[in-house]
């Protein structure tokens, strides 16, 4: 089941269990087969405080099971915006403030030193990270065909490889942190970023910033992802005992034991920090409206067909337009010879 070699409500109908820890997509999968108990019967008659929880994080909850809670979710990774407030200060421009779109936010750094620290491993996960935020999708899993030669896609392509062109974004190597040297106006902290600015307590003034949306989509995000939910399935044989499980392991103990480990961020809002000092800035990481982040898989091939058309652009051997129908063509011959 873990390897994917047989889908997960096969495998929880032929192996009778009693608690499982599920991943988003399994979550979503398991509750569309109806084989999770609906879990408000136990919080009502325990008396479980659901209030706890950050509250997006039950909202995010409730849109998994359309309106029900088939599980809850002990941890969650998110991301923001870090702002040297000092660097901007220092250039006489105004600090940006609450979420903009990746547009804004370009606008908001040109003028300053050192630009967008960004840590991904590659332009792709820039690049689906800026989709994510029009919900956007560069391959269609299902139909197995390219969706990238469109006009939401060229206008964010459009944006990316100026911004890198003009290094108004960096692609700095992952275990380089040029922000918290105070070389870069911004970066885009996730999980571990935070857990290393945090740590290193630079000695610069910031502050966060909700991770930039399309401007439709203003004051919700699509950052917010639960490392998992504890759910009980719907032939467990003792879901009484397995609710008593599921309530300890989302106790005030347990969230201690995990803080800031490897799974994220504490759902329960008493031990999401215990920084009195950074509490009010970490809002931007889990205040805004949440939406179910798309988690659909993409080919092994996709990202090194993106990588070459980006380096084709930046090289000016391509243009933006017809790099896109490039990409669109290879990624499709590709999926074809795949299947």
């Amino acid at each position: 089941m873990i390897k994917q070699r047989q889908p997960i409500h096969d495998w929880l109908r032929s192996n009778p269990i009693d608690l499982i820890y599920l991943r988003s997509s399994q979550f979503a999968e398991l509750i569309d087969h109806n084989d999770l108990i609906d879990l408000q019967p136990h919080i009502k008659r325990n008396s479980f405080p659901l209030e706890s929880i950050i509250p997006s994080l039950m909202e995010l909850t409730r849109q998994y099971g359309e309106g029900s809670i088939y599980g809850l979710p002990p941890s969650f990774y998110s991301e923001a915006v870090a702002i040297n407030r000092d660097l901007f200060d220092s250039n006489n421009m105004r600090i940006p403030e609450g979420q903009t779109t990746w547009s804004g936010l370009m606008d908001a750094v040109r003028q300053a030193d050192g630009g967008l620290s960004v840590h991904k491993d590659s332009p792709f996960l820039l690049l689906m990270r800026m989709g994510q935020s029009s919900r956007l999708q560069m391959f269609d899993e299902n139909t197995r065909e390219a969706t990238i030669d469109t006009p939401a896609w060229k206008q964010i392509w459009e944006l990316a490889t100026a911004a890198v062109q003009n290094e108004n974004i960096r692609l700095d190597p992952i275990n380089d942190n040029p922000f918290l040297t105070g070389d870069r106006a911004a970066a885009l902290l996730s999980y571990y970023d935070y857990k290393l600015l945090e740590l290193t307590k630079p000695d610069f003034r910031w502050s966060l910033l909700p991770v930039p949306m399309d401007g439709t989509l203003l004051g919700m995000t699509t950052s917010l992802s639960p490392d998992g939910f504890w759910a009980i399935p719907a032939a467990s044989a003792n879901p009484d005992d397995a609710w008593k499980l599921v309530a300890f392991l989302m106790s005030d103990n347990v969230a201690k034991w995990n803080y800031r480990s490897d799974y994220g961020f504490s759902s329960l809002s008493q031990q999401f920090s215990i920084s009195s000092v950074d509490k009010d800035e970490l809002g931007a990481f889990y205040e805004l409206q949440p939406l179910v982040p798309e988690t659909l898989p993409w080919p092994d091939f996709l990202p090194d067909l993106v990588n070459g058309v980006f380096g084709d652009i930046l090289s000016g051997s391509e243009s933006v337009e017809s790099g896109l129908k490039k990409l669109q063509d290879l990624v499709s011959q590709q999926a074809k010879e795949n299947i």
